[in-house]
């Protein structure tokens, strides 16, 4: 297993690697939003629980739809160039 990704953290540590005020953090243990290891009276994060809730809080498309895997469960939306051409002119009212 790799030593970095057991690393412990500290509040202010995890916090600028989130990018994130660290009573935000804070708030976040208290609500048991975020995974953290207590010892004793202090919190510490392991760095790969920082890269998992990363991971698992991602919102958006990372990649085109038309570089989308074959298989893949999104369905190609896509217009081909020469539909949208051949299309009459859409007219205001």
């Amino acid at each position: 297993m790799n030593e970095d990704s057991n690393t412990l953290m500290t509040v202010d540590e995890a916090a600028t690697y989130l990018r994130l005020a660290s009573w935000t953090l804070r708030h976040w243990v208290c609500k048991k939003k975020i995974p953290f290891v207590r010892l004793g009276r202090s919190v510490r994060f392991r760095r790969k629980d920082m890269e998992r809730f990363v991971a698992q809080n991602l919102h958006g498309k990372l990649e085109d739809s038309r570089s989308a895997k074959p298989g893949s469960r999104e369905p190609d939306t896509s217009v081909p160039l020469e539909a949208v051409a051949a299309s009459p002119p859409a007219t205001l009212r």
